[in-house]
């Protein structure tokens, strides 16, 4: 992803990539930077609830919370779910990541039937 970025900076799809990329090698501070770099790119669900994610995967709660509710207003649960956003609220919660923010952000969202 380097690479692409060298040759286009301003790419939302090779910034999205490599934030993900630095998140799930644990590197989620990093993942922030880039993916708030995606989202002001263009702010496509995918950029936009992948760092609301790694926010919180960074200890960001507050920043999170503000993150997901941004995605929401701009493209709906729906495009949260499309996305996946509810799975890897799920992913973190079970890995013990900041769960008591994960259950309440999911739980607002994409409730539990």
């Amino acid at each position: 992803f380097g690479q692409s970025l060298v040759l286009q900076p301003e790419s939302e799809l090779a910034r999205r990539n490599l934030g993900w990329l630095l998140l799930v090698t644990g590197n989620a501070e990093d993942a922030v930077q880039h993916l708030r770099h995606a989202v002001r790119i263009r702010a496509t669900p995918e950029a936009m609830f992948t760092l609301a994610f790694a926010h919180l995967a960074a200890d960001q709660p507050d920043s999170s919370t503000a993150a997901y509710a941004r995605a929401i207003e701009q493209h709906g649960v729906r495009g949260g779910s499309r996305v996946g956003a509810r799975e890897n609220l799920d992913w973190l919660i079970e890995q013990g990541v900041q769960t008591r923010a994960a259950r309440v952000i999911r739980d607002r969202y994409w409730p539990v039937p």
